[in-house]
């Protein structure tokens, strides 16, 4: 069975026809195929009349999509604490995205009591290893500032101690969280304190916003952020951005975390900004169906901003009678895995899945000496699915091998690489070409090319 296959119906991605696919399944003696073509189920009528119907194959009526998180965004594990209190403002800079393979090269902090800035931290911190060019280029953080520094064992306990039960502040603060929460854990340390989002924050206060970086919101405000990517600078700026949100939230009553916690939703307008995770969603009755075409139709109706997307909420409300698969490395748990979250962490998010998808490493190849990932060998991508397929087994749930296929044969990869040339090219100068990651070979396999693929398990 193939569980994760794309027409020419995803558009500007998929390039295999219905009638080619149903021909491949028969020759290979598929028990079933699944058809997941991104958020569009197009391609239903013409796969069920081109489907004989004395060939015993299975067809699966199922897409993908991507969800969004809209829970709260504004604050986390609230404790009455008031926001004329006292607050610790931090950013850090780092040598990449991975909390398990980078390092942080720069702590920037400052101390907020009654509205007051009292007292501020910042420090160099040597990672131990040469500075990637691309983090260089972003923060202008060379080797020789952070050389002999003292490393992240010196300085966390010092910065731990300078926020002491205090809630702590940032502009997407989980990352920052994240990576203090790793490295303090490895010295022994339990960070786990109430955490403002400034980000969360602009989303409930500055709604006509469409972009939420801090230099944005930063502007809005009339906050000054000079040297922006170094850590001491944005800590700063976040702290003027905070102290302005905490007056628009006394003018609307708004006195303490809890009654901001309360207060906070996240509603159409927010899900459109935020960054969407993929999923897979395979139908297993006709409830399942219905409910498969009315979340895309939610989709694209209520929730479109550049893709289709669906608030995690709505999709758990209407999974009735569907399979919900965690997706491709889009997705959240291949994403989790790379940016180096716990096993607890990485199981908490599992137990939302009915199945966890794992790709053929081959079609991960492309993220082998990337800037963003840190992979840097074949075998690095093959950890990473044992480890998800360790999750799987954890939480009970079944790992499913899948092609994520979206042409019928190999070498059919360059047809597609053109049509992404193409599209990505429409998008403007932001948008930029990865060559390699649309050279994957995402074709048709047999069931003897998927079990070569993942012998290694």
């Amino acid at each position: 069975a193939e569980l994760n296959l794309h027409t020419k119906m995803s558009d500007m991605d998929g390039i295999g026809a219905v009638k080619g696919y149903l021909k491949l399944a028969q020759a290979f003696g598929a028990d079933s195929m699944a058809i997941t073509d991104t958020n569009s189920a197009q391609a239903f009528p013409e796969a069920f009349h081109a489907l004989p119907k004395d060939s015993g194959l299975k067809l699966i009526y199922g897409a993908e999509s991507f969800f969004c998180d809209d829970g709260k965004k504004a604050v986390y594990d609230p404790k009455g604490q008031s926001l004329s209190g006292t607050f610790v403002v931090f950013d850090i800079e780092t040598t990449g995205f991975s909390m398990e393979k980078c390092r942080i090269i720069e702590i920037g902090a400052v101390k907020i009591e009654n509205g007051i800035i009292t007292d501020r931290f910042s420090h160099f911190i040597d990672p131990e290893s040469p500075i990637p060019p691309r983090i260089i280029e972003l923060t202008s953080i060379t080797d020789d500032d952070v050389k002999g520094q003292g490393n992240y064992q010196k300085w966390l306990p010092e910065f731990i101690d300078f926020c002491g039960d205090a809630p702590v502040v940032g502009h997407n603060a989980l990352f920052d969280v994240g990576f203090i929460r790793h490295y303090a854990g490895l010295l022994g340390y339990d960070f786990s304190p109430t955490v403002v989002d400034t980000l969360g924050l602009s989303y409930m206060l500055l709604k006509h916003l469409f972009r939420n970086r801090l230099d944005t919101v930063a502007k809005e405000l009339g906050v000054i952020l000079s040297s922006h990517h170094r850590a001491v600078n944005d800590a700063e700026a976040t702290a003027g951005i905070f102290l302005r949100f905490c007056d628009i939230l006394k003018e609307r009553g708004i006195r303490d975390l809890d009654a901001l916690y309360e207060a906070d939703e996240t509603d159409a307008l927010t899900v459109k900004k935020l960054h969407g995770l993929n999923f897979s969603m395979l139908a297993t009755c006709d409830l399942g169906r219905t409910n498969l075409y009315r979340l895309l139709s939610e989709a694209h109706l209520d929730y479109f901003h550049n893709n289709a997307k669906l608030p995690k909420s709505l999709l758990n409300d209407l999974r009735h009678g569907l399979l919900i698969g965690s997706g491709d490395v889009d997705g959240e748990l291949y994403d989790m895995v790379l940016r180096g979250f716990s096993d607890e962490e990485l199981d908490e998010a599992a137990r939302f899945y009915d199945y966890i998808e794992i790709l053929p490493p081959e079609n991960l190849a492309y993220l082998i000496d990337s800037d963003e990932t840190y992979i840097a060998s074949m075998k690095d991508i093959c950890d990473i699915t044992k480890r998800l397929c360790d999750c799987a087994e954890r939480v009970g749930k079944p790992a499913c091998a899948v092609g994520d296929v979206h042409f019928e044969n190999k070498g059919d990869e360059v047809y597609r690489k053109i049509i992404k040339y193409f599209e990505y090219s429409s998008k403007g100068r932001r948008y930029s070409f990865d060559e390699k990651r649309f050279t994957a070979p995402l074709y048709f396999r047999t069931t003897a090319e998927m079990l070569e693929a993942f012998s290694f398990l």
